[in-house]
């Protein structure tokens, strides 16, 4: 079935550029599922670290695009527990969203729901967090604590960070588009909006949707793919079955699957949520948001935007939302 919560009916992608499941640039199609729901069933691993409660699915691509990236799932529920965590990251970038509670990484503090952080593959990152926070993209945690420690070399030829800080109170703030077709009496959502720097650092978007009772996004479908990371409400995919997630449940969907898009508001005050909308000046949109990110949305691009006009086959060349980068080590050497 096309939109099972654990479909994967390999489908094929053309890629414009190299995915990062591939050691060189190929045009090889790529098999792909429709989507993926990262939910208690389809867990890789889990585990206790620091007091905190570790899930972690394993991924295609870590940029999303030529499959579903790996994701991490990090509480640090219970009183005193922390999770501290440094690593160089040898497996694609990562961008780490705040749940709930506070995350110090590299330096640089979190404390508002949505607040994320993004880290380049062969950077250094190191993490405190007392809260719950999601990873997605590379392997977060790996299996050799006692890897190197030696970040990849930056040279003057890069020109762009190797990390960066995604602060809602620094994001623009703008009407949403999509959700009700934007109507303006009847789509009560606005959008914090990030926009990349230097097109290696990605774009980011989290959707503040106040809409009283059910709202909706028209049959259309992400070029790139898409997360889909929800921090409050539901939010429910049409296609051949109707499948929703919430809070604790991530979905990634392919650019070879077209759906319809609802969603279902909280129907009590979140105070991380309200928290939030008053640190963005959007205390008096309403009390009860649905609050989600999603990732591989470019706002000033058209290519990274929802695509309402083709109807996507089952053979389909894609491009990535920035530059492709690749972390190389000579031949034979040791990190």
């Amino acid at each position: 079935m096309q939109g099972g919560r654990m479909n994967c009916t390999a489908l094929t992608v053309v890629l414009l550029v190299c995915s990062h499941l591939f050691q060189l640039c190929t045009s090889i199609p790529v098999a792909v599922p429709y989507q993926f729901f990262f939910s208690s069933t389809s867990i890789s691993r889990q585990f206790v670290m620091g007091g905190c409660e570790v899930k972690e699915w394993k991924g295609m691509d870590p940029l999303g695009v030529a499959g579903y990236p790996w994701v991490t799932s990090i509480e640090c529920i219970s009183p005193g527990a922390v999770f501290e965590y440094r690593t160089v990251l040898r497996n694609g970038p990562v961008q780490m969203y705040l749940r709930e509670g506070f995350l110090n990484a590299n330096n640089d503090s979190f404390s508002y729901m949505a607040d994320s952080f993004w880290a380049q593959e062969g950077s250094i990152i190191n993490v405190t967090l007392k809260g719950a926070a999601y990873v997605v993209g590379g392997q977060f945690i790996k299996a050799k604590a006692s890897d190197s420690m030696v970040a990849a070399q930056i040279t003057t030829s890069y020109q762009g960070p190797v990390f960066r800080a995604y602060h809602v109170k620094e994001a623009n703030l703008v009407h949403d588009i999509h959700i009700n077709e934007g109507n303006l009496t009847t789509g009560i959502a606005k959008d914090l909006m990030w926009s990349s720097w230097t097109n290696i650092d990605p774009p980011s978007i989290t959707v503040l949707n106040c809409q009283r009772g059910q709202s909706h996004v028209a049959d259309h479908f992400h070029p790139e793919g898409a997360m889909y990371i929800p921090f409050t409400g539901r939010i429910c995919f049409q296609t051949e079955t109707n499948d929703c997630i919430e809070a604790g449940e991530v979905r990634w969907t392919s650019a070879l699957l077209r759906y319809y898009e609802t969603f279902e508001p909280i129907n009590s005050t979140n105070a991380n949520a309200q928290r939030m909308l008053t640190a963005v000046g959007a205390d008096s949109l309403c009390d009860f948001p649905t609050v989600f990110a999603v990732n591989n949305f470019d706002p000033d691009k058209s290519a990274g935007q929802p695509n309402f006009v083709d109807i996507p086959k089952k053979y389909m060349t894609v491009r990535t939302t920035t530059v492709l980068t690749r972390t190389l080590i000579l031949q034979g050497a040791e990190l």
